[in-house]
């Protein structure tokens, strides 16, 4: 239950009268403190009775304390364009201009607070959002189970739901829905996510376009675990290709950041299979090419860089095993980014 004269606060300690604290202690003054209630000794059927509404309203209060023992709650966020009632929550700051020179998507702040109905988000750029005729696309990877092995796989987490919101010119949001992952799909589908339902986001302000944007998910719609908390992620991209995007941040406003997960992710898929004669090893290293083999020269082509060719070589060992060798002017393998990605439906849905 919620604060007040409830049960908990919003990070789980009592205030008022409440019963328990996030730590399982009895606060003085609770209906489970140190006063107690004396119950009447009409019958053993009321005393029971009495005994057993207590004890489901502190098995049922406990359960509400430890579903969100990390992270920030608040019952009092409202999406309406007025950011008052973020005062005091606590943020994750982004660097100012990485966001490939456009203000406008260049994503400085983010805060997250939940309550027993919504997950909240703000999320603030340098310019305001949503101003540019060709729109704009706001993402949100939530990790929901905080389990990197289901959901949309991304260097860090598994994404079971995605939120999308879709704005252009004037500055309001025209689109805002929530997205589930089908995990009988590939994990790097990006195709996989299925339109749930459409969420309540605002990102104007008495003045007009701002540059802050607020939005709440119902816990309910995704399908949170009690105490296994959740990571996400924030990108922010425009119709030429230029984007922002924070780091994978938790409840308590841990960061983890994409290079660490793709330098582990390598690690991880790498053979380490070596050759004989001090030759070549299959280690992500590449002097051993530079030492043992010829490595023949490609045109530099005007296309794709990610799969302009520059060099390749093959060499067979004494054992008869032979090792190739790609070189290409960008990020082999690189794939295509999902910012790069216009929203799935830009229809008046806030």
């Amino acid at each position: 239950l919620t604060n007040g004269n409830g049960l908990t606060n919003g990070n789980g300690l009592t205030n008022g009268n409440g019963l328990i604290n996030g730590s399982g202690l009895q606060s003085k003054g609770g209906l489970g403190g140190y006063s107690h209630i004396e119950l009447e000794a009409a019958s053993n059927t009321a005393r029971v009775t009495t005994i057993a509404i207590l004890l489901a309203l502190l098995i049922g209060g406990g359960a509400v304390l430890f579903l969100w023992d990390s992270g920030e709650t608040k019952d009092t966020v409202s999406i309406d364009g007025v950011f008052d009632d973020w005062i005091g929550t606590e943020t994750t700051l982004d660097p100012i201009g990485d966001s490939m020179n456009n203000s406008n998507i260049d994503i400085i702040e983010t805060g997250v607070t939940i309550d027993n109905v919504y997950l909240s988000f703000l999320i603030k750029t340098h310019e305001p959002m949503f101003t540019e005729e060709t729109g704009s696309t706001l993402r949100i990877l939530i990790d929901s189970d905080n389990d990197p092995t289901t959901g949309y796989y991304f260097p860090g987490i598994g994404a079971d739901n995605l939120v999308e919101i879709y704005g252009e010119d004037t500055g309001t949001v025209s689109s805002s829905l929530l997205f589930v992952f089908d995990e009988t799909r590939d994990k790097d589908d990006w195709n996989g996510f299925y339109s749930l339902t459409n969420l309540q986001a605002n990102a104007t302000s008495s003045a007009g376009a701002s540059t802050g944007l607020e939005l709440q998910i119902p816990t309910f719609d995704l399908g949170l675990d009690a105490g296994k908390g959740l990571k996400y992620l924030v990108t922010l991209s425009d119709a030429e290709g230029n984007y922002d995007s924070t780091n994978i941040i938790d409840l308590s406003r841990n960061e983890y950041f994409f290079e660490d997960a793709v330098k582990a992710k390598r690690s991880e898929k790498n053979s380490m299979q070596s050759g004989v004669d001090g030759g070549i090893s299959i280690d992500g290293s590449f002097n051993d090419w530079e030492n043992n083999a010829n490595i023949k020269a490609d045109s530099d082509d005007l296309f794709n860089s990610n799969v302009d060719i520059l060099g390749y070589a093959n060499l067979t060992d004494s054992n008869g095993d032979t090792f190739y060798y790609i070189n290409v002017e960008e990020t082999i393998l690189g794939g295509t980014n999902f910012t790069d990605e216009s929203a799935r439906i830009k229809g008046a849905n806030s």
